[in-house]
Order: structure tokens, then sequence, then C-alpha cells
């Protein structure tokens, strides 16, 4: 993995990670000892992610320079919160809530998109 590897998350036979040097998420196929199965591929290289929770069935939220951002497990990609400069992210045991930190220190709530 390339420098600059800041938020990373494994889940359904997939690592993600965001590289926040080179403004880019990413998804990489792994066996179950980490070892890569295939080739990454760039979900998107034009904004600033830094952390992200990654579902079971490979729903990632990423809290990115322009807000939360859903990324559906073939590769869409929409905004579903607007927060300034997302640090971090979390979601409730019953999965129905997500939970950010913003570089301001705040954190804040936002009830799961269906």
């Amino acid at each position: 993995m390339p420098m600059g590897i800041d938020g990373i998350r494994y889940a359904n036979g997939n690592i993600y990670y965001t590289n926040i040097f080179a403004n880019q998420f990413y998804k990489m196929p792994v066996d179950a000892e980490g070892k890569k199965t295939g080739t990454a591929t760039q979900i998107w290289g034009n904004q600033m992610a830094d952390d992200m929770y990654v579902s079971p069935d490979g729903i990632a939220y990423v809290a990115a320079s322009s807000g939360i951002q859903k990324v559906t497990a073939d590769g869409k990609v929409s905004t579903v919160a607007s927060i300034k400069s997302g640090t971090a992210v979390t979601i409730s045991a019953d999965k129905s809530t997500l939970f950010v930190a913003g570089s301001d220190g705040a954190i804040s709530s936002f009830k799961v998109p269906a």
C-alpha cells in the first residue's frame, strides 16, 4: 500500500483504505490471511477521505472533506450528510445511526439512509 494510508477497514473479503495525501479511496480483495488476491480498485480520486465504517455487505460510509459519502458495493457514491472535514465515523449497535467526528472536535449523528 502506498504512503499516506489513513483509514483502513476489512469487510466481506476486501480491504478498504484511504490515502489522504493523494485524495483517494480504494477497495482491494484479500484472502483470509490478508494477502491481496487481486488489484486495488480506486473508488474515487478527487476528495480527501479520512475514516470509514464498512458494513458486512460492503456498503462504506466515508468521512470525507465534502461530507459523509455512501459507497455501495458496486461503487456508486452519494453524499448522505453534510459535515465539514469529517475525521472519524462509526455506527450504532443497531446499525441505524452514524456518528461522525469533525476536525473542529464536534461529534454529529445521522440516521443511516435506506
